[in-house]
């Protein structure tokens, strides 16, 4: 498209700089009953933070607000909402000339005396390739295995039957999922496989990977009413059946 004169030789190294993340927390508890169908833990998501470099958009945390039903759909569906605006932002920084090609090949792709041809095939190849600058990145850390499975259940509902989605799946991992213009992807795709410690190590990052007791608060209003830090025992794994030796105490 640089080539044939339809895009400037400027935009010939173009990358999108902007993307988002996001995290989740859950509340784990056995279920009721085991069999071979039944997951090993019942996970319910109780908070979400996202964050990006997206120009002018703040930093968001949603949580749920109490055990009620419905509570936690409301949360994932404000996060979706938030997602949405986000990329309506991140459109905005596309380049002026990337936009106006992607119109006119659309304009021409939906003039029905259009015959399928080699013509329409090569517009359709092009605007498959300027759709990758809509596409806002939303990662995650291990979201394939988790975040994404978790959240599943309602992110379908938040979308129901009118809004397109489209993902890539290999066995119960979610390896990418795209939501009109978001796509969920996650960061393990891109690096060896680590743990989230290393990883943050790996970059040099700050911040390291912090604890909670999962298996301890069965509802948000337990964990609302806690006033103590809660005592070490809380923090042993039920499901991996695994503690944290080197938590300081003292």
């Amino acid at each position: 498209m640089i080539k044939d004169g339809r895009l400037p030789p400027s935009l010939h190294d173009f990358r999108h700089k902007y993307q988002a993340v996001y995290d989740i927390e859950t509340l784990e508890s056995e279920p009721s009953s085991m069999d071979a169908s039944s997951p090993d833990a019942i996970l319910k998501p109780v908070s979400i933070g996202c964050s990006s470099n997206v120009p002018g958009v703040e930093d968001k945390w949603f949580c749920v607000k109490s055990s009620n039903p419905g509570e936690i759909q409301n949360m994932v569906d404000n996060f979706m909402s938030h997602l949405m605006e986000l990329s309506k932002a991140y459109k905005s920084c596309i380049p002026a000339p990337i936009k106006d090609l992607a119109k006119q090949i659309r304009d021409k792709l939906a003039d029905k005396t259009l015959p399928y041809n080699n013509k329409r095939r090569e517009l359709e190849k092009d605007i498959n390739c300027l759709k990758k600058y809509e596409i806002l990145p939303v990662y995650a850390f291990n979201s394939a295995r988790f975040d994404l499975v978790v959240l599943m259940p309602y992110i379908g509902k938040w979308c129901g039957t009118e809004i397109k989605t489209n993902m890539i799946k290999r066995g119960a991992q979610y390896m990418m999922l795209t939501v009109d213009g978001i796509q969920f992807r996650d960061v393990m795709d891109f690096t060896a496989p680590t743990d989230l410690a290393n990883y943050l190590k790996t970059w040099g990052a700050s911040e390291v990977k912090s604890i909670f007791p999962y298996s301890y608060f069965k509802r948000i209003e337990d964990l609302e009413a806690t006033i103590e830090f809660p005592p070490k025992k809380a923090f042993f794994n039920e499901l991996k059946q695994t503690d944290i030796p080197d938590l300081d105490y003292n």
